[in-house]
C-alpha cells in the first residue's frame, strides 16, 4: 500500500494523503463486502434455520429478523462509521470494525439461542455499515477526483458479483447443515490484514478549517438534504422491487425458483457489467444524463414487469432495469463523495448511506398495508411512478454539469 501525502486537501483539489497500489484497492473493495454478506450467506438457510429453531410465531419472526435487521442496523452504523472517520485514523476504526464483524457474523455456528443470534445479526450490520461509510470516505479523502468514480463504479461491481457467487456458496455448505455455511464469514480476515499495514490519517488540515468554519456557523453543519431524501429514494426503488419479485410472478403464474434465480441473475449481471463502466459513465457524461437514464431505465422496466404477461417480457424487464441499478448503485455515494471537501465527508457520506439503507424498511411500511388492496403489481407501478417522476425531474432540469468525481 504506496502513500504520499499533499500540502493541499478538499474537495476540487489533490487529496492531502495518496494512496496507490492493489493492497489498497484490495482494502477498498474489502470494506464493501461484509454489506454483501451480511445479506446472502443466511439467505438460502432461513428455512434450515427455522425448522431447527423456531418453535412458535415469535421464533418464526426472530428467524426473518436474522436477514430483515441488517437494514436498519446498517443505517446505523453507516452514521457512526461516517461520524468516526471524520475522527478517527481510519486504520484502527476497520481493524476494529472488521474484527468485530468476523466474530458476530460466526457467533451463529455455536450459538443456540436464537434471541442471542439476532442479537449477532444486530452488530453484523452495523459493522458492516460503518465499514461501507468509511470505504466511501476513504475514497473521497485518499484518490484523485479523476479517480473515484471509476473506484466506486468498480466496487459496487464486485458487490453484485460477490452476491452472485456466495449466495450459491452459502445454499451450497448449508447442505450439510446450516451452521457451517456461517463458517464463510472467514472470507473477511483479509480486511483486518489489509488495514493494519499502515495508517489511514485523517486529512487534518481541513478538519482544522472545518471546525472553524463550522464554529462561525453556530456549530451547525449545513447537510445536502436533497442528496439526503434522492437517497431515499432510490433505496426504496433499487431494492423495494426485488422483495416483491417472486411474488409478482407467482401471481402471473411463474413461480419456479429456479425461474426467479435465473430471471434475477441476468438483471444481476447487467447491473455489474453498468456499475463497472460508471467511471467511463461519468467522464463523458453529466450528472443530469446519468440520472435520467437510470431512473428511465429502471421506471420504464419496473412498469413492463408489472404488465407482462410472460416470462420472455419479465426477463427484458428485468434486464432494462440491470441498465439504471448498475448506474444508481454506485451513482448515490459518488455524489456523497463530491458534495463536501474533506474533513467532513465521512458524516455525509454516512448520513447519505444510512438514508438509503433505511429506505427498504421506509417503502415497506408505507406500502404492504396497501398490498391487499392494490396485489404486487400495484406496489411495482407505485414504485415505477417514483422513478419515471425523478426521471422527468432531471430531464426538465437545466443542470447539465459533467459527473466529474
Amino acid at each position: 500500500m504506496a502513500g504520499s501525502a499533499t500540502s493541499e486537501g478538499g474537495a476540487g483539489s489533490a487529496p492531502q494523503y495518496q494512496f496507490t497500489g492493489g493492497m489498497f484497492m484490495a482494502l477498498l473493495i474489502f470494506t464493501q463486502l461484509p454489506g454483501v454478506l451480511s445479506y446472502t450467506i443466511p439467505l438460502p438457510m432461513l428455512a434450515a434455520m427455522a425448522s431447527d429453531l423456531a418453535h412458535d410465531a415469535t421464533s418464526e419472526f426472530l428467524i426473518k429478523l436474522v436477514a430483515g435487521a441488517i437494514g436498519p442496523a446498517m443505517a446505523v452504523g453507516s452514521l457512526a462509521g461516517g461520524l468516526l472517520a471524520d475522527r478517527i485514523d481510519r486504520r484502527w476504526l476497520l481493524m476494529s470494525l472488521g474484527a468485530i464483524y468476523i466474530v458476530a457474523a460466526l457467533a451463529p455456528y455455536s450459538i443456540a439461542s436464537l434471541e442471542v443470534i439476532v442479537a449477532t445479526r444486530i452488530i453484523v450490520g452495523i459493522a458492516a455499515g460503518a465499514l461501507m461509510a468509511i470505504g466511501f470516505t476513504m475514497v473521497g479523502d485518499y484518490l484523485p477526483e479523476n479517480k473515484r468514480a471509476g473506484t466506486i463504479g468498480m466496487m459496487s461491481a464486485l458487490n453484485m458479483i460477490t452476491a452472485l457467487m456466495s449466495l450459491p456458496a452459502a445454499g451450497f455448505v448449508a447442505e450439510s447443515g446450516w451452521r457451517p455455511a456461517f463458517l464463510l464469514y472467514f472470507a473477511m480476515v483479509p480486511l483486518v490484514v489489509l488495514a493494519g499495514r499502515r495508517a489511514l490519517p485523517v486529512p487534518r488540515k481541513q478538519v482544522d478549517l472545518q471546525a472553524g468554519q463550522s464554529e462561525a456557523n453556530g456549530g451547525k453543519l449545513e447537510l445536502p438534504w436533497g442528496l439526503i431524501m434522492l437517497g431515499v429514494a432510490v433505496g426504496i426503488i433499487l431494492t423495494v422491487p426485488g422483495i416483491y419479485f417472486s411474488f409478482h410472478l407467482a401471481s402471473v403464474g411463474l413461480d419456479g425458483t429456479s425461474t426467479v434465480a435465473m430471471v434475477m441473475m441476468g438483471n444481476s449481471l447487467i447491473a455489474a457489467i453498468f456499475s463497472a463502466s460508471f467511471g467511463k459513465a461519468t467522464s463523458r457524461l453529466s450528472w443530469k444524463m446519468i440520472f435520467v437514464i437510470s431512473f428511465a431505465t429502471l421506471g420504464f422496466g419496473l412498469v413492463l414487469l408489472a404488465l407482462a404477461a410472460n416470462l420472455w417480457l419479465v426477463v427484458v424487464a428485468m434486464l432494462v432495469m440491470g441498465i439504471g441499478m448498475g448506474w444508481l448503485a454506485p451513482g448515490i455515494p459518488a455524489k456523497a463523495v463530491e458534495s463536501v471537501g474533506e474533513g467532513r465527508r465521512g458524516t455525509v457520506v454516512g448520513i447519505v448511506q444510512g438514508a438509503a439503507a433505511a429506505a427498504p424498511l421506509v417503502g415497506l411500511t408505507l406500502l404492504e398495508p396497501l398490498v391487499p388492496v392494490i396485489g404486487t403489481l400495484g406496489v411495482l407501478l407505485i414504485v415505477a411512478s417514483l422513478s419515471l417522476l425523478l426521471f422527468l425531474g432531471y430531464a426538465v432540469s437545466r443542470s447539465d454539469r459533467r459527473a466529474e468525481v
